[in-house]
């Protein structure tokens, strides 16, 4: 089968270059001419798929068709086992819960995430250079995904592929370093493959119309308590640029929405307008905010966050959407130097670059952070700071504040981002805000149990809970967003509305405190479903897409091709 998500790149594009830069780096080259390509040009217009009983249908349009395959031995002998040194390297605490809400609540997660960087390594550029052509896609990765099954992990329940912010690619692509008693199951397409260690899986999520595929959805087996060692694969998404070409992006993925039963059809999920909330435990919900004004999404003993909202209108699949983004980050904290105040404007970064910078105080003494990129070193004064036990350390965009016990990580993105194009642009800021906020000792432990927007979802009760959201626009819409994380937060959004930038006090404030209790889930409307164990050592929410640098600096690579 030979299908056609994607018209070939025109000769000399930059999706070309990228992909012929690395042909001198390939170990063995696939036979093209037999296996295809997952996103190569069509030699006969047309695929077969399985129906959702698992019998062969008609022919069908290529824009139906999964395309799975399963490529053995897809891995030399010395790129296997330098792949496999890469993963083992790294650190314990790098590796941490993927965000797909319906594993069930287990003492092992289903499903751990980490990156492991690999730069300009030459093994690793063959590899993602055999995996380009027999994709059709382009690749400048310096990280690699990986994902996780540790023995006695619980299965995958069955799901269409998405990433942190909810959105399908348009294909995947799965490598295994390890792969003991692994299989993956397609129900619709009546296939459970079992790829075997340096083996390839490959499938495709989106057709050439970017509409989602059903058929898609897959399920993965449990890692059995007696297996010798950890399931471990590379998992790459592959998506469309602003131009239309096809890129492997350094993002996990985000998992699926909910639980899908045999026959469902898609995922409860979506890309709004407003900041989107992945609570602490998997709990999701959307917060329009209100033009101009700064909400507490994170208050506890030592530490209060500050954040700005501020509408905007864009285009979406093919409808208009008058929103909102996070435009300012405003972090204020106790310190044995004094009190440390830190802000980050949207407005002040370059939508082009991308490139941080934000500035502060720390006991009164005003300091600056700007991205490394402009600057020879990673750690001199102008990209780390040390305020007492508070270290703030600028990376390519993002700044992170490392506390005792919590990490905020912000960073900036284009409006629009890489998954739209510039023209979606109508009104509004051109650069948002995103923010990670990470636990780094068992919610249970705390005396005074955080709150804010986000921050009340760390409440240690090991059950999620999701708010509000907006429905997602439909072609010809004007969509205007409303949701403000109602059934998910403690009294109502007004509450959270705070006077100015380092405002502190308001009903739920907890800075200062030597003790206060977690709130009362029963006292919410919003669904509630247990998740991850509440006394784990550490629990990760965002604000948005994500708070990480690798991704920044793919959506900068990403927009350079066009």
């Amino acid at each position: 089968r030979k299908l056609n998500p994607f018209p070939p790149p025109p000769s000399g594009s930059a999706v070309t270059t990228a992909t012929s830069s690395i042909r001198s780096l390939m170990l063995p080259i696939l036979n093209l001419a037999q296996t295809g390509s997952l996103l190569a040009a069509s030699s006969d217009g047309g695929s077969r798929q399985c129906s959702a009983s698992g019998d062969v249908g008609t022919q069908l349009d290529s824009s139906s068709a999964v395309d799975l395959e399963l490529h053995h031995h897809f891995l030399q002998p010395q790129e296997l086992l330098d792949l496999q040194q890469r993963a083992s390297a790294v650190p314990e605490a790098d590796w941490l819960p993927c965000s797909c809400r319906a594993e069930a609540a287990t003492a092992v997660p289903a499903k751990e995430c980490a990156h492991v960087d690999v730069g300009q390594d030459p093994v690793a550029a063959g590899v993602l250079g055999r995996l380009a052509m027999l994709t059709g896609s382009s690749t400048s990765l310096e990280t690699l995904p990986l994902v996780r099954y540790r023995p006695g992990a619980t299965a995958t329940p069955l799901h269409v592929d998405h990433l942190p912010d909810g959105r399908v690619p348009d294909a995947s692509a799965m490598i295994y370093l390890t792969a003991e008693a692994s299989a993956v199951h397609f129900p619709a397409l009546g296939r459970t493959e079992r790829p075997g260690t340096g083996s390839l899986l490959t499938w495709r999520s989106v057709d050439e119309e970017g509409r989602r595929l059903p058929a898609s959805a897959h399920a993965v087996s449990e890692h059995p308590a007696s297996a010798s060692q950890p399931r471990i694969a590379v998992s790459i998404p592959i998506l469309r640029d602003a131009g239309g070409a096809a890129v492997m992006a350094p993002l996990h993925f985000g998992g699926c929405r909910r639980r899908l039963s045999e026959g469902d059809a898609d995922c409860d999920s979506g890309v709004h307008g407003d900041p989107h909330l992945t609570l602490a435990h998997g709990g999701v919900a959307d917060f329009r905010g209100r033009d101009g004004k700064f909400w507490n999404f994170l208050s506890a003993a030592n530490v209060s966050v500050n954040l700005m909202t501020q509408d905007g209108v864009f285009a979406m699949h093919g409808a208009t959407v008058n929103g909102s983004w996070l435009t300012e980050a405003h972090v204020f904290a106790i310190t044995s130097a004094g009190p440390l105040q830190l802000s980050y404007f949207a407005w002040k970064i370059s939508a082009d670059s991308l490139i941080g910078w934000s500035n502060g105080t720390c006991g009164g003494r005003p300091f600056k952070l700007i991205g490394w990129a402009v600057t020879p070193r990673r750690d001199g004064p102008r990209n780390r700071q040390l305020c007492g036990e508070a270290l703030l350390q600028s990376d390519y965009s993002s700044v992170k504040i490392a506390l005792p016990e919590w990490n905020i990580t912000i960073a900036p993105k284009a409006v629009p981002d890489w998954f739209h194009r510039r023209s979606d642009w109508i009104s509004g800021p051109k650069v948002r805000l995103d923010v990670q906020f990470s636990l780094l000792v068992p919610e249970r432990s705390l005396r005074v149990a955080p709150h804010g927007i986000v921050g009340q979802s760390f409440d240690g009760s090991g059950v999620a809970v999701d708010g509000a959201r907006d429905p997602a626009p439909l072609p010809g819409q004007n969509l205007t967003t409303t949701a403000m994380a109602e059934g998910a937060i403690e009294g109502s959004w007004e509450d959270y509305l705070m006077a100015s930038r380092f405002e502190t006090a308001y009903k739920f404030s907890r800075l200062g405190l030597a003790e206060a209790p977690a709130r009362d889930i029963a006292t919410l409307a919003g669904r509630r479903f247990a998740s991850a164990a509440a006394d784990a050592g550490h629990t990760t929410a965002t604000v948005s897409i994500e708070g990480g640098d690798e991704a920044t600096k793919s959506y900068r690579r990403l927009a350079e091709l066009n």
